[in-house]
């Protein structure tokens, strides 16, 4: 898993490696959880979960820099494909959920980031998956 970090200013790691995660046999969901990312001047935290079928990746706007742009939230594979996204302005707290159906055999990440004046700060959560 990659975290992917575009901002002049910060000085922060831009890859994480994950331990890969068995797939179950069973049609039922799996995996899910939440990962807090941070500096001195941001924190946010990304979080995916599911009900049944459908996903539910959310986001908590901990602390966000003065030269903030905006936040945005977005449904992803583990492969890169965007599935679903949206985007506020600079306000601290929870954002989310985007209920998206999921398809079976496809993991899924949440991915929050922080828009700043020339670049953006984002962070991955767990995997999930049915």
């Amino acid at each position: 898993m990659t975290v992917r970090t575009v901002v002049q200013g910060f000085a922060l790691a831009t890859a994480m490696t994950v331990a890969a995660v068995a797939v179950p046999a069973t049609a039922h969901a799996a995996g899910g959880g939440c990962r807090t990312w941070s500096s001195g001047e941001f924190s946010l935290t990304s979080c995916i979960s599911n009900q049944g079928s459908t996903a539910l990746p959310d986001a908590y706007f901990n602390r966000l820099p003065g030269n903030c742009t905006g936040t945005s939230l977005e449904l992803r594979t583990t492969g890169g494909s965007l599935i679903k996204s949206a985007g506020w302005g600079c306000i601290v707290g929870h954002q989310g959920p985007l209920p998206t159906g999921m398809s079976s055999g496809t993991r899924y990440i949440a991915r929050a980031c922080i828009k700043v004046s020339g670049g953006k700060f984002c962070g991955d959560s767990w995997e999930a998956w049915i």
